[in-house]
């Protein structure tokens, strides 16, 4: 009778350094956020990874661009398929929206005798009419 031994599992490094496993969340997060299709009038600016201490879920907090609200099913949908892509059904997504009808940031001349050379980004004295 021959006693069989399962074959031994390939050796991998227990422990890799905490800056290796970011740079692995991250791309794993970029790689997963690629893929997913966020409404053309509502695009992805960034994302922000949120870590806790104990067994609280990991949380992303995608942040995109619009002049309205991501409505409740959309928020829903987009979760689901990032937390399919990511492999984690405990997910946590939070969206942030950033105002794309915020304006326009105009230069204001606080003082007349200054003029803003927005070329260089310095301030000179106005030179006065002889």
């Amino acid at each position: 009778m021959v006693d069989a031994q399962p074959s031994p599992l390939p050796s991998a490094d227990i422990f890799t350094s905490i800056p290796d496993l970011q740079k692995q969340l991250m791309a794993a997060v970029d790689h997963s956020l690629g893929e997913i299709r966020f409404p053309p009038t509502l695009p992805l600016v960034s994302y922000q990874v949120v870590l806790r201490d104990g067994q609280s879920p990991l949380e992303l907090r995608v942040v995109y661009l619009g002049d309205r609200d991501l409505q409740g099913d959309a928020q829903s949908i987009l979760a689901t398929q990032i937390q399919n892509s990511l492999q984690l059904d405990n997910l946590q997504v939070q969206y942030q929206r950033i105002d794309q009808q915020q304006g326009i940031i105009a230069a204001r001349v606080a003082d007349p005798e200054t003029v803003f050379d927005n070329a260089n980004i310095t301030f000179s004295p106005q030179e006065k009419p002889s």
